[in-house]
C-alpha cells in the first residue's frame, strides 16, 4: 500500500477518520524509512501520501519525533525524488 491507496479509501470518510487514516498510514511509512532495507522504497509512498494530502499533512511536525540529522536525510532523499519526477517545489 502507498500514500495513494490512502486517498482512496478516505475519500468518503468524516474529516477525523480521514486524519487518523492518513496518520496511520505516515505512521507505517515512518516505520520503513527507519528500516535500512526499506528505506528506499518508502521515499516514493511518503511523497505519494504528501501530494495526496497536500493541504492535511504537516510534514515538519510529522517529523518532529525524529533526530534533525534523520529529518534532513529524509527531506533531501525527498526533495532528489520529487525533482526526478519533475515536481520539485
Amino acid at each position: 500500500m502507498d500514500g495513494a491507496d490512502v486517498i482512496d479509501r478516505v475519500e468518503n470518510m468524516d474529516p477525523a477518520e480521514r486524519q487518523a487514516e492518513i496518520d496511520k498510514e505516515l505512521a507505517d511509512i515512518f516505520l520503513e524509512l527507519k528500516s535500512t532495507d526499506k528505506f528506499e522504497a518508502a521515499i516514493p509512498k511518503l511523497n505519494n501520501c504528501l501530494m495526496a494530502n497536500p493541504d492535511t499533512i504537516d510534514l515538519k511536525s510529522k517529523m518532529s519525533h525524529l533526530s534533525a540529522h534523520f529529518q534532513n536525510f529524509i527531506l533531501t532523499h525527498l526533495h532528489a525524488y520529487q525533482k526526478s519526477l519533475g515536481k520539485y517545489h
